[in-house]
């Protein structure tokens, strides 16, 4: 399976303040780093485009219709999850707008689907708690087994703040996982979980669980990715290449390089 990944474009009104996070979040030319990214991952046999949240700074339908508009040129099916701007207006009416807007080509992950014989799933359901947090609902995994399946989420299920916050770099936090992570790692089968929320280039391994970080499009590296997954010597292998589309001067949010493979040996990831 090739798999494209966007994440965190940030599309909002005209007008909208330069904002900040690791550098300027350019929201300008917002709608153009979508467009752009889309472009290359159309020329690059992608069997399926994830959007791993924050489509929207602020969760209003004329911004999703906007993006959606974007996404459904890829001319392949585009998966999305929610983000926490996604969020403002409420997780229910975002989905709702992009199921309406987008249908059929641009919707929602939600329920478990197979793409080239690999179990994909997305972390669509959640809810804010008494402290503001979005909770990332628990999810059933009686019928997972052995095989692999990649999960699509916005925040990170491993806890990344300790290795961030050593690289110098801020931590976006403001969610918890309700058993997701638990789930995962109690499964003998492989996990990928692949995450934006960060707009770090990341990737870390705990046991079965691999975890791959996507930078952000709103800010550099202004980042695409993509993830091949696919059998080799009889186990699972995963090769990531991240593609920057603009050049930056600025100090880029990277913990990992832009490019790598991971081999699954039945109980473990390791770097090959």
């Amino acid at each position: 399976m090739r798999l494209g990944i966007v994440s965190d474009s940030h599309l909002c009104p005209a007008g909208t303040p330069p904002g900040f996070w690791h550098n300027v979040l350019d929201y300008d030319r917002a709608e153009e780093r979508l467009a752009d990214a889309i472009r290359f991952l159309r020329d690059r046999d992608i069997e399926v485009i994830a959007m791993l949240g924050d489509l929207t700074n602020f969760g209003d339908e004329a911004s999703i219709a906007l993006a959606v508009n974007v996404l459904a040129q890829a001319r392949v099916p585009v998966l999305v999850v929610p983000g926490n701007h996604d969020c403002e207006l409420g997780v229910a009416e975002f989905g709702a707008h992009v199921d309406r807007l987008g249908a059929p080509a641009v919707a929602m992950a939600g329920a478990e689907r197979d793409v080239d014989d690999v179990r994909v799933l997305g972390l669509t359901d959640l809810m804010p708690d008494a402290d503001g947090k979005l909770v990332i609902a628990d999810i059933q995994s009686d019928t997972w087994g052995d095989d692999p399946i990649v999960v699509l989420t916005h925040f990170p299920l491993l806890d990344r703040r300790a290795a961030t916050e050593a690289a110098g770099l801020k931590y976006a936090g403001g969610f918890r996982d309700a058993g997701v992570i638990g789930r995962l790692r109690d499964r003998p089968g492989p996990a990928i979980v692949l995450h934006g929320h960060l707009h770090i280039r990341d990737t870390t391994a705990a046991g079965n669980v691999l975890q791959i970080g996507c930078a952000s499009l709103i800010e550099p590296p202004y980042e695409t990715t993509i993830v091949e997954i696919g059998q080799r010597d009889g186990g699972w292998q995963v090769a990531v290449e991240h593609a920057s589309l603009a050049a930056s001067d600025v100090r880029l949010p990277v913990m990992a390089a832009a490019g790598g493979t991971w081999d699954f040996d039945g109980s473990a990831w390791t770097p090959a």
